[in-house]
């Protein structure tokens, strides 16, 4: 029997033979992998040839074989694929299946052996060799595999090295053991290269997994070394511990337990870095400060929910930002049904870019349908001048809604106030109840600000601004010197998309103090929008002195 097929795509040879003894010889040939690729979505040139032969034994003679031989090119395209794969990637299988019916057919016994599997690339090796026993029980496997990176450059240009790894797996696939082995040399453009080796012993796999993981090594041109442990006991609870890490300033230990069923382990985590700078090549910028930090976990009892404890502190320093002390305090009840949170966070000396604070602190208490947040900070610098914030208000995020009790901050030389308590809706509904406050510059008379009704999904919103002035503008402007006063109401209905409603602009009194246009005498503006959906009309009047009316 003869097999063609002839597509721009791919080309398929094949001739089987099926009396007697089966026998089968099939080329594939796909002169273009770009086609291909693009169905799954990636940028791949190239082509790959592939011969396969086969040959099955009439009734239980002898072992099933089954050689397979390709070539694979990657000329262009992902650039990863390019560099480890390269024009000249081989690919080799050879394998056999024997079948043992000893003990009658109904429940014969296959046995699968890899004979060899390689696959070798410019800079990618891997080969593979094992045994798969497919029998009345779960199936037993015993495989060693190796892969081989003579250049991680490769792989990802972030690092450098070289990197080996060898994976032993063997028993039934419901209680199986494995070891794998890395060993590989790894360095960054920042970071010098370093040996560094990872055992990691497995077995019970996949139903009640033990396993140990041993890293050790030289990151950074300083000793590494760190030990885990993980364990499943026969309730299903997972037990993990870190018995070992460390790396220059760095330390930490912890054991934790997850109970089955339970998403928030049980025990203690801590962890201690002396000296951040330590990170900075590893990072690829300066970095100083300290940090500490320790979790605790309690569990649940009948009476009392499981409770998490958070104790942070330090100090950072980065090109980006810069913290002279770090404090995140408090504890989590019921982290998995009903969250109640009692956390405070303080900081001291922060500077972000041109911003720098005094201090700042921000406190949470409560459920997230009743979240009391307070905050405060004092800011030596906010974009060029003294800046503050004051604010205490109960977060619903289920809800979606922000109820503000206090509001109070001052930039750049511009003071906002809230004069009354307000809800915030946000999310699906958006809107506003009761908006009123004032804004404008420390020392003269703020403008007023009253919004109240619904943005979304309708518009049905009031508002008012009365008395703004050119004054709110001088701290951004500082050669504006200008006077009068404007005054905004609007009445809004319909959607955002198209709104409809009314509104009025009242400018009185609108001259320039200085500069040429001092001469100019002071302007009057009315102007009144309707809108109707997807038009408006605009009525406008201008009055500037007994000359000028527009």
């Amino acid at each position: 029997m003869n097999l063609t097929l002839d597509h721009p795509l791919l080309q398929v040879v094949g001739q089987a033979r099926t009396a007697g003894a089966l026998s089968a010889a099939i080329d594939v040939n796909a002169p273009d992998l770009a086609p291909l690729a693009a169905m799954g979505g990636t940028d791949l040139r190239g082509q790959a040839k592939l011969r396969t032969d086969l040959s099955m034994p009439q009734g239980a003679a002898g072992p099933a074989q089954l050689a397979l031989d390709g070539t694979l090119a990657i000329t262009g395209g992902l650039q990863q694929a390019v560099d480890l794969v390269g024009p000249d990637g081989r690919l080799s299988l050879r394998a056999h299946m024997t079948q043992d019916t000893a003990t009658g057919a109904t429940s014969a016994t296959r046995h699968v052996t890899i004979q060899s599997l390689t696959f070798d690339g410019r800079k990618v090796h891997l080969t593979d060799d094992g045994t798969l026993v497919l029998g009345p029980g779960a199936p037993v496997v015993d495989d060693h595999a190796t892969l081989s990176l003579p250049d991680l450059a490769a792989a990802s240009t972030a690092v450098h090295g070289h990197a080996a790894l060898e994976l032993h797996a063997s028993g039934p696939t419901d209680d199986l053991a494995a070891d794998l082995h890395l060993d590989s040399v790894v360095g960054t453009p920042s970071v010098a290269d370093g040996p560094l080796t990872l055992k990691v012993s497995a077995a019970h796999l996949p139903s009640r997994p033990q396993a140990t993981l041993i890293a050790s090594g030289i990151l950074d041109r300083a000793p590494f070394d760190a030990a885990l442990g993980v364990v499943q006991d026969a309730d299903g609870a997972r037990h993990l511990s870190i018995d070992r890490l460390s790396w220059n300033s760095l330390s930490g230990n912890g054991a934790l337990v997850l109970p089955a069923g339970k998403v928030v382990p049980l025990g203690t985590l801590d962890l201690k870095i002396a000296r951040l700078a330590d990170f900075s090549r590893l990072a690829g910028q300066t970095l100083s400060g300290t940090l500490t930090a320790a979790v605790r976990t309690q569990e649940a009892t009948p009476q009392t929910p499981a409770v998490v404890s958070i104790d942070l502190h330090g100090a950072l320093g980065a090109p980006q930002a810069r913290i002279r002390s770090l404090a995140l305090t408090g504890h989590v009840s019921d982290p998995t049904g009903t969250p109640n949170l009692d956390l405070a966070l303080k900081t001291d000396g922060l500077a972000v870019g041109t911003m720098a604070a005094g201090r700042a602190s921000v406190t949470t208490r409560g459920t997230l349908a009743a979240l009391a947040v307070q905050a405060s900070a004092d800011m030596t610098q906010l974009a060029g001048a003294p800046g503050n914030l004051r604010t205490d208000l109960t977060l619903d995020l289920p809800g979606h809604t922000v109820a503000i009790r206090t509001l109070s901050a001052l930039a750049k030389g511009e003071s906002i106030r809230l004069l009354a308590p307000a809800t915030i809706a946000f999310g699906g509904q958006m809107g506003v109840d009761h908006l009123r406050a004032t804004l404008g510059p420390v020392n003269v008379p703020p403008a007023s600000i009253d919004i109240a009704g619904t943005v979304k999904p309708t518009l049905a919103l009031t508002a008012h601004i009365g008395n703004l002035t050119p004054a709110i503008g001088k701290p951004f402007a500082p050669d504006l010197d200008a006077v009068g006063t404007i005054a905004l109401n609007a009445q809004l209905a319909g959607t955002l998309a198209q709104p409809k409603g009314k509104a009025d602009l009242v400018a009185t009194g609108l001259r320039m103090r200085t500069g040429n246009a001092a001469s100019i005498p002071p302007a009057n503006i009315r102007a009144t929008a309707d809108l109707a959906g997807t038009s408006a009309t605009v009525d406008a009047r201008v009055d500037a002195g007994p000359k000028v009316g527009l």
